[in-house]
């Protein structure tokens, strides 16, 4: 029922509770809906402060009710949520009353609840399978979604994250945020360029929440405020090339001219042409390549015309 009154924030990074206000009493309260933020972005989490929202305006709804029905002039109103959660993290039972002067201590305990639940959820649940390294990089490459040419590239960053947390056999269901924290702060200070930093974090802080919830039903790693922010402009993230490394990128190429042709031109058209090898990929053989009869010059033809049949 709680997932019912969850909305998330214009930009999709908070939770928010938005419940309607029944018809009846809505001229009483003088308002359609009752929102509140959740203050969190993390759906498990805002369902459960949703969940003792819910149970809060329904004490509410049937207060207003009762006065009405009473005709009394004054209002009193106890409020009362039970959120269950066992040693897993799922239902067990918490109690709490409170008066509508009482708000702060309604949010404290909403807050103890909350950090218990989370600390519960970063266990593995008793009788979960260990998952090493080489055997959770493996599953993962072969049954996670994403082009097999990306996860290749992840490789680097899964032999990043087993060197620091100390070899194959850790069990990766026993990392948690605690330990994703410490590896982010190891990357920083490991890995130059913040753009890759933010790389490295997010696809091994991917690969952990992939076998978390999957294999031992357990929370969310968050990398929030773990991914490093830029500060420069992006013609700024590298130097250009110098003459003399420009040099040696047209040596490398030139191995390529006869033996592999694809790789050459890659180099020397976009080189020549100004542009990126995406743009070039984009061409229109039929209708972008063009033979100067009189010279026996073949070139590129770019205008404004669209290609036939496009």
């Amino acid at each position: 029922m709680a997932r019912n009154f969850l909305t998330r924030s214009r930009h999709g990074t908070i939770y928010y509770f938005r419940r309607r206000v029944p018809d009846d009493l809505r001229q009483l309260i003088g308002k359609s809906f009752l929102h509140k933020s959740l203050a969190t972005a993390h759906r498990g989490t805002a369902t459960i402060v949703a969940r003792s929202y819910a149970t809060r305006t329904d004490a509410l709804y049937e207060s207003l009710r009762d006065m009405k029905k009473q005709k009394t002039d004054g209002l009193r109103t106890d409020y009362t949520f039970k959120i269950d959660l066992d040693s897993l993290g799922k239902p067990s039972s918490y109690t709490f009353d409170a008066q509508p002067e009482e708000q702060e201590a309604v949010n404290s305990h909403i807050k103890t609840i909350i950090e218990s639940s989370s600390a519960r959820r970063s266990e593995a649940p008793p009788g979960a399978d260990a998952k090493s390294f080489d055997t959770a990089i493996a599953e993962y490459l072969k049954r996670a979604s994403g082009k097999p040419q990306t996860k290749a590239t992840y490789l680097s960053k899964f032999s990043h994250a087993q060197e620091f947390f100390g070899g194959k056999e850790t069990d990766i269901l026993k990392l948690d945020q605690t330990d994703l924290v410490r590896y982010s702060e190891h990357v920083l200070t490991t890995i130059g360029h913040v753009t890759t930093q933010s790389h490295y974090i997010s696809v091994v802080a991917a690969f952990l929440n992939w076998h978390r919830t999957r294999s031992a039903g357990l929370g969310l790693l968050t990398t929030k405020t773990l991914i490093p922010k830029k500060d420069t402009p992006e013609g700024d993230d590298r130097d250009a090339y110098t003459l003399i490394e420009l040099g040696q990128v047209f040596l490398n190429a030139s191995k390529y001219r006869n033996t592999n042709p694809s790789k050459f031109w890659a180099t020397v058209a976009t080189a020549f042409l100004g542009c990126r090898i995406e743009e070039l990929c984009q061409i229109y053989i039929d209708t972008d390549v063009v033979l100067d009869s009189e010279v026996n010059v073949w070139y590129l033809s770019f205008n404004a015309k669209p290609a036939r049949g496009r």
